[in-house]
């Protein structure tokens, strides 16, 4: 891990792996969905790259979340289900 990474973004890394495996959904699918490249999903995903905003704006429409999803607190008590439609 990038000691550079903040942990908002760690947790912004996390949160997309948690969601495309409920969505069934892989870094290709993800690509092609956001006009992304795989390698840079993957650097985000292994936490080599931070996304700017409008990426993961193109993110969140693409997998069906809101863009809130990526940076809130757990303790804000908002469950994951309350964020997230799967867009397939």
């Amino acid at each position: 891990m990038n000691n550079n990474i903040s942990s908002s973004d760690q947790k912004i890394s996390q949160r997309l792996r948690r969601i495309r495996k409920r969505g069934g959904m892989t870094l290709e699918e993800l690509a092609k969905m956001t006009d992304l490249t795989k390698g840079y999903l993957s650097k985000i995903k292994t936490e080599k790259k931070v996304p700017p905003i409008a990426t993961m704006t193109r993110i969140s429409n693409a997998v069906g979340c809101e863009i809130a999803y990526f940076f809130q607190d757990q303790e804000s008590g908002t469950h994951i289900e309350d964020l997230i439609s799967v867009v397939r």
